[in-house]
């Protein structure tokens, strides 16, 4: 994977070295001719340059998206490339399934009530497949951050032709989508065994979709603002600990946040935590009821206010990078 990455680096540095024999080819032919291409630039063909500007800019952030796309597409190829593997791991998942359908029916059973919060056993089953399928095949990426600092790796890879922060989520984001995927599959597999299917509406695919991804990303950008922490403290493991915690038990992974208290409700719900894994299942569970648009606002605001704070850590950590040399 190592060798893999290594390489489309390689390829980014490729390609922006060629991005500038270009420029330089393109600033010769205009310059010859005693001034001539200068002057049917700043003369008549104003409208021109300006439209070959605007045109270089586009091109130049499609070629952008396209490295991280690959990426993202290389990631997720060494991460399939071991799938086997991947669906072994999912045995725990299994379990952890089955255990929760013979706790929830003896549950519903001696309360003798056929919804609980507005779950029946079948859509609590079904929420807690994606939660525990989200919480459990997401990538523990502050690990990588935490290390990559403290070892100083971090100083060449920020010297690479790419952005350091997005680099990281393309690679996240293609490793955590084939591990959760795996564990949806095992983990649905019991699921409906055990309990049946739930009806959920073919149109709530995309949203679902969608809110997956984005709080994974949620997921991501929190997990490296705690990994460049090792910018300051020697070790982040304890603040990466607490993080799993209050994404286990605040975060609606083992109890949907309708089962909790009123006050503790109201501090989850203020927490980043919840749009990773109950956002999404909560969804899933019961569209109807569940504001799906609404949904998608709130986790896009907490991508928005979390990355500022992954941006001011990152920038902070760079500077007393520098100030250290390294």
């Amino acid at each position: 994977m190592i060798t893999r990455s290594g390489s489309l680096e390689a390829q980014g540095l490729h390609w922006t070295a060629r991005g500038h024999g270009r420029g330089h080819g393109h600033a010769q032919e205009h310059g010859h001719g005693h001034g001539r291409g200068c002057g049917r630039r700043c003369g008549h063909g104003r409208g021109r340059g300006c439209g070959r500007g605007h045109g270089s800019i586009v091109l130049g952030v499609l070629r952008s998206a396209n490295k991280y796309l690959a990426v993202l597409a290389l990631s997720v190829e060494n991460a399939t490339a071991y799938f086997l593997d991947t669906l072994v791991r999912t045995i725990f998942m299994a379990v952890v399934i089955f255990v929760f359908v013979h706790l929830w029916r003896t549950t519903y059973s001696v309360t003798d009530r056929p919804t609980i919060a507005g779950f029946s056993v079948a859509q609590m089953i079904w929420y807690l497949v994606i939660t525990e399928s989200i919480i459990t095949g997401r990538v523990r990426y502050w690990r990588k951050m935490d290390e990559e600092v403290r070892s100083g790796q971090i100083a060449y890879s920020l010297n690479k032709p790419v952005n350091y922060l997005i680099f990281h989520y393309a690679t996240f984001l293609g490793e955590s989508v084939v591990k959760v995927g795996a564990n949806l599959l095992v983990g649905g597999a019991v699921a409906l065994l055990m309990v049946g299917p739930i009806r959920v509406p073919l149109q709530a695919a995309p949203f679902v979709f969608a809110s997956v991804l984005l709080g994974l990303t949620v997921d991501y950008i929190t997990a490296a603002a705690i990994g460049l922490l090792a910018f300051w403290v020697e070790d982040t493991a304890p603040f990466g600990l607490i993080y799993n915690c209050l994404a286990l038990i605040l975060g609606g992974t083992l109890l949907p946040l309708d089962l909790f208290p009123a006050a503790l409700r109201r501090v989850a719900a203020a927490l980043p935590m919840n749009q990773v894994v109950y956002a999404p299942a909560r969804m899933f569970a019961d569209f109807a009821s569940s504001q799906p648009f609404t949904i998608l606002m709130r986790q896009a605001a907490w991508v928005a206010v979390m990355g500022c704070v992954l941006s001011c850590v990152f920038r902070l950590g760079r500077r007393r990078l520098d100030v250290n040399g390294g």
